[in-house]
């Protein structure tokens, strides 16, 4: 809410620091006046003003249906164009995509990639898909790495935090699957964060109680959950 100009609902916020003193905020957000389901970028200026633009407003009817949120992302690539990327569900096959719009003005406008953004679809069914938990990505060297971190629903499942990866070459129109289903329930990945450092990407996570990994990634289609069973390779971890 800023000073009562915005009283919507507002889910997910996600910022994105565009290093000029502004700042963009993307939010999944209910508009009280009409049940609709919105996403929407802000940004606030640096000398302090404030503007918005929404990327996708569905009916009321379709926003009442839905059985997953959308979790939008940010992403600034290395050409200076910003991602915002948000889960898209196909409301009769109980399936979400991605999609993907492309801002190269700053996070003014945004322009539609793509709403089939992934090769490979997720399950939302309530008993034998998954619920979001949340999104994660970054942009390196061309490459774009993306983790989706899921609950299962089926409660008989032993390791239920499960963590699909995706990897783009593209610029964010395509997402290829890089985790196999057979390494799904491997390890429990659960409040994943996902960034570049020294020119690597890294993923942090939380492996299990009282115990914390920091991942590094040399490319986007390295699997995160081969790499964490490899003998030889380290992950740095607080236990």
């Amino acid at each position: 809410d800023d000073a009562g100009i915005t009283p919507d609902k507002h889910k997910y916020p996600y910022p994105l620091d565009l290093g000029d003193g502004s700042i963009l905020v993307a939010c999944q957000v209910h508009d009280d006046g009409t049940s609709q389901r919105i996403i929407r970028v802000y940004k606030r200026a640096a000398d302090g003003s404030l503007t918005s633009v929404n990327l996708r407003t569905w009916s009321t009817v379709f926003s009442a249906a839905f059985a997953a949120d959308n979790h939008p992302i940010l992403i600034k690539r290395e050409d200076g164009s910003i991602l915002c990327l948000f889960f898209f569900e196909d409301i009769e096959q109980e399936l979400i995509n991605l999609a993907v719009y492309r801002s190269k003005d700053d996070g003014a406008s945004f322009t539609e990639i793509s709403r089939t953004a992934l090769n490979s679809t997720i399950s939302v069914h309530a008993s034998t898909g998954y619920t979001i938990s949340r999104m994660r990505g970054a942009s390196l060297g061309g490459q774009i790495l993306l983790f989706i971190e899921t609950v299962h629903n089926n409660g008989s499942v032993t390791k239920r935090n499960q963590l699909f990866q995706f990897s783009s070459i593209d610029g964010g129109g395509n997402f290829d699957q890089v985790t196999t289903a057979n390494t799904l329930d491997d390890h429990s990945f659960f409040q994943i964060d996902c960034f570049t450092r020294n020119n690597e990407f890294v993923l942090t996570y939380i492996a299990k109680t009282n115990e914390a990994h920091y991942m590094i990634l040399p490319q986007a289609f390295h699997s995160a959950a081969i790499i964490r069973t490899a003998s030889k390779y380290q992950v740095i971890t607080t236990e």
